[in-house]
């Protein structure tokens, strides 16, 4: 219970017993007035006292690509007045995004809750994608989301970001590395053969069977096409590109060992 500094007063302050808890309390006011016939008016005002409360939600992908774009929502959080976002450790908060970064990273003007974009590194680290609310009083309690990359049999989200690599070669049969997926012709403008190619892997790394095929636009987190193969999958495939349009495609090669990724000029 408070009482008003001065119950007579159009404007007056209360103060409520030391506590050192955070919570919403429910202030409730009658006014009364000669010109009414002194009938009272209730008011009730719920605020919040202490630190922010809890999000009131927070949603996105469990299950993202590595060096992906990816984008999480909140809700508001009671008596905030900014929002902290913390990503799987460790990760960094940044100006602009390297996208050949290993940590997870968020940019330094996301300080609200509807909506974070973040890009997800290459160290494949696990964790919790958390939102808080802050106010003077310090940060609240966060709501968190458990995320983890991709592994072998799942469909990881997010945009891959394309970044032109000057030593990479778009020429037939090139590989950026060695990693045991030929993919040709790459320039291409109506179909690509994707195919294993063992000779060029380190022994012991060998995917032996393709197990889906994903292809993604620059940027883009909505799947342009997929191919899925039953168990125990193939050694080659064809992907159609005849009906996309010209630019850069990132294809996401699930394998036996793992996802492997491509990059696709279709022209």
């Amino acid at each position: 219970m408070a009482s008003p500094t001065d119950p007579n007063s159009s404007a007056t302050a209360f103060s409520t017993a030391p506590n050192t808890f955070s919570e919403q309390v429910t202030i409730t006011a009658m006014l009364t007035s000669e010109g009414c016939g002194n009938d009272p008016l209730i008011l009730q005002k719920v605020v919040q006292v202490g630190k922010p409360g809890l999000p009131s939600d927070l949603w996105g992908p469990e299950i993202v690509l590595t060096g992906a774009l990816v984008k999480y929502y909140g809700g508001p959080a009671e008596g905030a007045d900014s929002y902290e976002w913390w990503l799987p450790h460790p990760f960094d908060v940044v100006d602009q995004f390297d996208y050949f970064g290993d940590n997870w990273q968020i940019r330094n003007t996301n300080t609200y809750y509807d909506v974070a974009n973040v890009f997800t590194g290459y160290a494949k680290n696990e964790g919790y994608v958390q939102l808080m609310g802050v106010n003077e009083c310090g940060k609240g309690p966060a709501r968190k989301i458990f995320v983890h990359h991709v592994e072998d049999g799942e469909m990881g989200e997010g945009g891959i970001p394309f970044q032109q690599d000057p030593d990479l070669d778009l020429g037939i049969n090139s590989n950026a590395k060695n990693d045991g997926i030929v993919l040709y012709p790459n320039t291409a403008s109506e179909v690509v053969n994707i195919t294993l190619e063992s000779a060029f892997v380190p022994e012991g790394a060998t995917p032996s069977k393709i197990l889906d095929v994903t292809l993604y636009q620059q940027l883009q987190q909505i799947p342009k096409k997929r191919l899925n193969f039953p168990s125990p999958g193939v050694t080659s495939t064809i992907l159609d590109v005849s009906d996309m349009r010209d630019g850069y495609y990132l294809v996401v090669i699930h394998t036996d060992v793992g996802p492997i990724t491509k990059i696709l000029l279709v022209k």
